[in-house]
C-alpha cells in the first residue's frame, strides 16, 4: 500500500513530511508528499536564526496536489496520513478529495495526526483546526496519532495517567475498528509511556525521558508506527518496533547534542527488529 503523507515541509531539519516519508520508504513503502506549509526550518530554531521563511499552501492548491497524486496512483487503495494542515479549510478540502475515491469505490484508508499543540508550548494552531480534527478527521481516521495534549482537547477528559488515556482513546472513534496510539504519557517508572488502543485491547511501551532538543521524534513515531501496521505488524509489534527505533535515533540525538534529528545516518534503526520496545498489556 502506498502512502500520500499531507503534512508540513522544512527545507532544513527532520519534522512533518521531511520525517514522514523517509521512514515509509525506509519500511518499504512508497510515500508521496503533499506539502501544507513550506518552511526553512522548524518555527522551534526562531530565536537562534530568526523567523524562518516560507509560507502556507493555499487550500485549492493543496487540494489540487492531492487530486493529481491520486489520479497517479489510480484506483489502488492508498494511506493518505493527514498532518499538520496551517487551516481547517485546507482540512476540509482534503477529506473531500478522500470522499470522493469512497464514492468511487476506492477504499483508501485515512492515518490523523492531530497536530493542535503540546505540553511544552500549549496550542499552537488556529482555534478552529481543534474543531476541524475533533469533529471532521478523528471520526473517520483510521489510525489517530494524538500526543497527551491533544487527546485532552479531542476529548474534553481529563488525560495525566494511562488509564485516563486509555479511557480517552476509547472515546474518540467510539463503534469504528479503528487504532489509537498516544505519545508523551507518563509513565510508571518515570519515563515516557506511549499507548497503542484498538478494538482488541492495549499496550504500553515506555522509555526514559532524554533531553532532547531536536524535534520531530512525534511526527517519526507516527510515520513509522502506520509504516509497521501497513506491514502487517500487529498493534504490540508496530507499537514496540515503533518506539523502540524512534527513540534508537533520539538516543543518537542526545548523543550529538543535535538541534535536529539525525534521520539520514539512523535510517537502518527504523526497521531494526533490535530496537523493539519492551511491551506491557494495559
Amino acid at each position: 500500500m502506498q502512502v500520500i503523507s499531507v503534512q508540513s515541509r522544512v527545507a532544513h531539519g527532520y519534522v512533518g513530511n521531511a520525517a514522514a516519508v523517509p521512514a515509509y520508504q525506509a519500511a518499504g513503502i512508497d510515500a508521496w508528499a503533499v506539502d501544507t506549509v513550506r518552511l526553512a526550518y522548524h518555527p522551534g530554531h526562531a530565536r537562534a536564526f530568526g523567523p524562518p521563511a516560507g509560507s502556507k499552501t493555499a487550500p485549492d492548491e493543496v487540494a489540487a496536489m492531492l487530486a493529481g497524486v491520486f489520479a497517479r496512483v489510480g484506483h489502488t487503495p492508498v494511506a493518505v496520513h493527514l498532518g499538520y494542515l496551517g487551516s481547517a479549510e485546507t482540512g476540509r478540502r482534503v477529506l473531500a478529495e478522500i470522499a470522493k475515491r469512497r464514492q468511487s469505490g476506492v477504499a483508501d484508508r485515512l492515518i490523523v495526526d492531530p497536530v493542535i499543540g503540546d505540553d511544552a508550548e500549549g496550542r499552537y494552531v488556529e482555534e478552529a483546526l481543534v474543531g476541524f480534527y475533533r469533529d471532521e478527521a478523528a471520526p473517520l481516521a483510521d489510525v489517530l496519532l494524538p500526543n497527551r495534549f491533544e487527546l485532552a482537547l479531542l476529548t474534553g477528559m481529563t488525560v495525566e495517567s494511562l488509564a485516563d488515556a486509555k479511557a480517552a482513546a476509547l472515546t474518540v472513534a467510539p463503534g469504528r475498528n479503528s487504532t489509537v496510539l498516544v505519545s508523551s504519557l507518563p509513565g510508571v517508572d518515570g519515563g515516557i509511556a506511549n499507548l497503542a488502543v484498538d478494538a482488541d485491547g492495549a499496550w504500553m511501551a515506555e522509555v526514559p525521558k532524554r533531553p532532547l532538543r531536536a524535534k520531530g521524534s512525534g511526527d517519526l513515531l507516527g510515520a513509522v508506527f502506520a509504516a509497521r501496521l501497513i506491514g502487517g505488524d500487529s498493534l504490540a509489534e508496530a507499537l514496540g518496533r515503533a518506539v523502540g527505533a524512534v527513540d534508537a535515533v533520539v538516543r543518537a540525538a542526545v548523543a550529538m547534542d543535535a538541534d535536529d534529528l539525525p534521520l539520514a545516518e539512523n535510517l537502518s534503526r527504523l526497521g531494526d527488529p533490535g530496537n523493539s520496545a519492551i511491551i506491557t498489556p494495559c
